[in-house]
């Protein structure tokens, strides 16, 4: 009886271990555990230089676990998983899976090193968690060994599926991270659609520039520059931003908020509004009790359309919001949405200073140290604020509701 015992007990285990390779647990209580319940031949790590994620990654030896993909019908055989740890908490999640092939392990883990990176983007530059399409909870990558002939592109998006086509052929690593930003980008951004070219939907390369420069410019405390094993070194980080994002910035500086280009639908028009975008993240922080963040993600989800003319809106109503529901701080120069009425001026490196606004009317505002500036703006618009000395690079902005005077500090 107790050989049946032991066997059927050996069964059992081995069928367990076979369902755990194939398919991982989709929430754990902690890493431990996550490790607790990783066959032999699956390694689980915590990616360097951060614990908000983990990579499972079984062994090249590991057996096959076969995946098709919905679109293309490719059946893939291996399978890394990346897990999110929550915001609050310890609990980890399986956030993306990404499947291939067994000559394209080693891209397959940089991507899901990418994509730890750009999990974790989101949350401290947009204040929020990263929500996949049609309230999917997990993303699936699929590396194709090659690209259908119908096709002319390096990837695409369809709901929460991403497709990498022939990845072996990606040679310079800054271009695979620039495809999986592109792709992210259609899987996690709202933006503007209605282009002719290049895409009708500018959320791929709004989520290259973005990214991108978010990797390139952290902020402070930010690990993004020294973070390893994904191939993004900083030199082409750099070279990339000051081809790609830093000239679409320069157009809008240039500009402003009410250019035409933001009504257009061509090649230069998508460069402008994602010039705008970039900008606007660039110059508008809030300042909350428990954290400090960019107001651009409040914006792009505010957005009630699908044009660069309903973000701009947007961008009106959710400055004017946070002006008064919290301080404000604004990188200069910049052009900023003012709302009709009084307004707190403080540099944020505390000097004596004059500030001066451009829009609708001109206004040159001194800053002491000892006091705030008052800035009363009667017609509502985008002004173009700059300072006059080149040490204050950022300004405090605080708007007073209506009837209330301005207070003493």
């Amino acid at each position: 009886m107790m050989p049946r015992l032991l066997m059927l007990a050996a069964l059992i285990s081995l069928c367990f271990a076979s369902v755990v390779r194939a398919v991982p647990p989709v929430t754990v209580a902690t890493f431990a555990a996550l490790q607790s319940v990783a066959p032999a031949d699956t390694v689980v790590e915590t990616l360097p230089l951060d614990n908000n994620a983990a990579i499972w990654l079984p062994e090249p030896f590991a057996p096959p676990v076969y995946h098709v993909d919905p679109r293309y019908k490719n059946r893939l055989t291996r399978a890394v998983y990346l897990y999110e740890k929550a915001s609050v908490g310890d609990t980890m999640t399986r956030r993306v899976a990404v499947h291939f092939e067994p000559d394209d392990r080693a891209v397959a883990v940089r991507i899901a090193r990418v994509a730890a990176r750009l999990l974790r983007l989101h949350r401290e530059r947009l204040g929020r968690d990263t929500r996949f399409p049609r309230g999917a909870n997990e993303a699936h990558v699929w590396l194709v060994p090659s690209t259908p002939a119908t096709l002319s592109v390096g990837g695409e998006t369809r709901d929460a599926d991403v497709y990498i086509f022939a990845p072996s052929r990606i040679v310079a690593p800054i271009e695979l991270i620039r495809t999986v930003a592109h792709e992210w980008g259609h899987l996690t951004l709202p933006a503007a659609r209605g282009y002719a070219a290049p895409e009708n939907d500018a959320a791929g390369y709004l989520g290259e520039r973005l990214y991108l420069y978010w990797m390139t410019f952290p902020v402070a405390g930010d690990r993004t520059q020294t973070y390893p094993g994904d191939a993004a070194t900083l030199t082409a980080l750099t070279e990339y931003a000051m081809r790609q994002s830093l000239p679409l910035m320069k157009r809008y500086a240039d500009g402003g908020a009410m250019s035409p280009l933001l009504r257009g639908d061509s090649v230069e028009a998508m460069d402008y509004y994602i010039g705008m975008v970039l900008s606007c993240d660039e110059a508008f922080l809030v300042t909350a009790p428990t954290k400090t963040y960019s107001l651009i993600g409040a914006i792009l989800w505010s957005v009630q359309g699908e044009t660069a003319a309903d973000f701009v809106r947007s961008a009106e109503r959710e400055v004017a919001k946070a002006t008064v529901q919290s301080m404000v701080i604004v990188t200069l120069p910049a052009y900023v949405p003012l709302a009709k009425g009084v307004y707190e001026l403080e540099s944020v490196s505390g000097g004596d200073d004059t500030i001066t606004v451009s829009g609708a009317t001109k206004q040159t505002v001194p800053l002491k140290r000892s006091s705030v500036g008052i800035l009363s703006i009667i017609k509502s618009g985008w002004y173009r604020v700059s300072a006059g000395k080149t040490s204050t690079s950022a300004l405090r902005l605080e708007r007073e509701p209506v009837g209330m005077k301005p207070r003493k500090r």
